[in-house]
């Protein structure tokens, strides 16, 4: 494309973004130009008429693509997008949005609304950063799982290697309470020791996965304190049930245990 400013036409008006002002007009006044693409000898030159901020389109973090805006009059289309801002629920307003276009035509076609969060969660630019989240997000909570598994299996089959013991304990006037809190501190303990292995990883691997993330830090405090917690609640409700069943052991069962 060129710009001119001579005065010879009438030119026919645009808008452009605040990228496409910095490429092609980068120290100087971008309204009052006139543009045109050279692959179209019929093309009409467009005068600017203002500048407006950038749209995030393809790519979140990379730099926003220059953008021209044109008048629909200046170039009919047969679809049009309607975007109206509301005071409360977006979905609550539907109703008289649809009512008042068909009271402008009753014969306009509608395609089915959306909210302003819904139709950017299609785009590609979020839908290329929200995949990948949700694909390593699934295998951490299968991990999880496979962890929550382990943990009682290990469990149990230490209550089970531990039946005298236990059984001792319980005879010499140990309470449920000091049975459980034998059993569940082991597989608590054990969890404390695997989250401060992972946590001392994630804070050296982390700003690997920098570019996957949008609007949080790779050292997010609140994340990792949640994900803490999660660990902490499966590591307790993993370790309750073989300790509950430790707490009720006979002493007579258990003294006869091999």
């Amino acid at each position: 494309m060129f710009a001119d400013t001579d005065g010879h036409d009438a030119p026919q008006v645009i808008v452009v973004n605040q990228a496409f002002a910095n490429k092609y007009f980068p120290n100087e006044e971008a309204v009052g130009k006139r543009v045109r693409f050279t692959f179209n000898a019929k093309e009409p030159y467009r005068q600017i008429v203002g500048v407006t901020g950038n749209v995030a389109q393809d790519d979140l973090a990379g730099p926003p693509p220059p953008v021209i805006y044109a008048p629909n009059d200046q170039g009919p289309s047969t679809f049009l997008s309607y975007l109206i801002r509301t005071k409360g629920e977006p979905g609550a307003f539907v109703g008289t949005a649809l009512a008042a276009l068909h009271s402008m035509d009753s014969e306009l076609p509608m395609i089915a609304p959306s909210t302003m969060e819904d139709f950017t969660a299609q785009t590609p630019a979020v839908f290329l950063r929200r995949y990948p989240t949700y694909l390593i997000g699934s295998f951490a909570a299968l991990a999880v799982i496979l962890a929550m598994v382990g943990l009682y299996g290990l469990l149990s089959f230490t209550v089970t290697q531990r039946t005298r013991e236990i059984g001792i304990r319980v005879a010499l006037g140990a309470q449920q309470r000091d049975v459980l809190r034998l059993i569940m501190g082991r597989g608590i303990g054990a969890v404390f020791f695997g989250v401060g292995v992972g946590v001392v990883a994630a804070l050296a691997l982390t700003r690997l996965m920098s570019s996957l993330l949008f609007g949080v830090q790779p050292t997010d405090a609140l994340t990792f304190l949640s994900v803490i917690a999660l660990l902490l609640l499966v590591a307790m409700a993993a370790s309750y049930i073989p300790a509950r069943r430790a707490a009720s052991v006979d002493p007579l069962v258990a003294l006869r245990h091999e």
